[in-house]
């Protein structure tokens, strides 16, 4: 990890594209000198011209940046101990960097930290290195689309194909996680980012602000909020479908309701996902 430039970036020679990029690292890192810092790295990698914002929450403020080929987006987060990495306690935006390519899990291209004087940029994960260092930015390929929280608000209901579609996506990106060896512990309709393809809905897990990882306790809780965003999108409509009941709230081996749950092998083989 290299140190940031010495050089002084004087505000007049700001484009206004990184003028708004400054801005908004100004307004969230909230700490004296961490955000020109911060600018500085960005510009030196030659990735400070800001298209748009693409979120915010309590987890970070999410903008897309132009790239030399494709848009990509950066979370910023506010100055926090509570983002320090601890290489003896993995968790977090960092684990993300460790995540194999697939095509329906938001891993990330790069991590930016802090070690209180410097902030570093890296694009592989190494926990030794990363130790003690606090987490003040994480850089993906911006992805198309809207969450599927924005999406069911404006569409109220989907098709029973819709739903297993990207019910099904959910699960093959838990399974890749947890073949990787991590949990995401906050799987949610606003960390489902999807858009609409020729083919139907494309479905992203994204944000792994609490991800650590596995075990089989924290196993069984990615799967549970898995079964309560298949029940939240399914409603009342496939209460009478026997599959999507039986995969749900099955006394022996319902997600929701099981004693021996079904595993995600299981799952991504259920029934309820025939045809896909």
């Amino acid at each position: 990890m290299e140190p940031i430039s010495d050089e002084t970036i004087s505000l007049s020679s700001y484009s206004e594209e990184e003028d708004k990029l400054y801005d908004v690292l100004n307004q969230n890192i909230k700490l004296e000198g961490l955000a020109a810092e911060f600018f500085s790295k960005l510009r030196g990698l030659g990735i400070a011209r800001f298209e748009k914002r693409l979120g915010a929450g309590a987890a970070g403020t999410v903008v897309q940046l132009k790239g030399e080929e494709d848009a990509l987006a950066l979370k910023v987060f506010e100055y926090s101990k509570d983002h320090v990495f601890l290489a003896a306690d993995p968790k977090g935006e960092a684990i993300a960097l460790s995540l194999p390519s697939h095509a329906h899990l938001g891993n990330a291209l790069g991590l930016f930290t802090y070690d209180g004087k410097h902030v570093n940029f890296t694009k592989t994960y190494n926990p030794a290195a990363l130790n003690g260092q606090i987490i003040v930015g994480v850089l993906s390929r911006s992805l198309p689309g809207q969450t599927l929280s924005t999406l069911f608000a404006h569409r109220k209901t989907f098709s029973k194909q819709e739903i297993k579609q990207v019910s099904k996506q959910v699960v093959m990106a838990i399974r890749n996680l947890h073949a990787a060896g991590y949990t995401h512990k906050d799987i949610h309709a606003e960390n489902i980012l999807v858009h609409q393809t020729v083919g139907g809905i494309n479905a992203h897990l994204i944000d792994f602000g609490i991800a650590c990882p596995i075990s089989s306790k924290r196993e069984r809780v990615d799967w549970r909020k898995f079964g309560y965003l298949l029940a939240e999108m399914g409603g009342k409509q496939l209460l009478a479908d026997p599959q999507f009941f039986d995969l749900l709230y099955s006394e022996n081996r319902g997600v929701l309701n099981g004693k021996k749950p079904y595993s995600g092998k299981e799952i991504e083989s259920h029934l309820f996902f025939k045809g896909l």
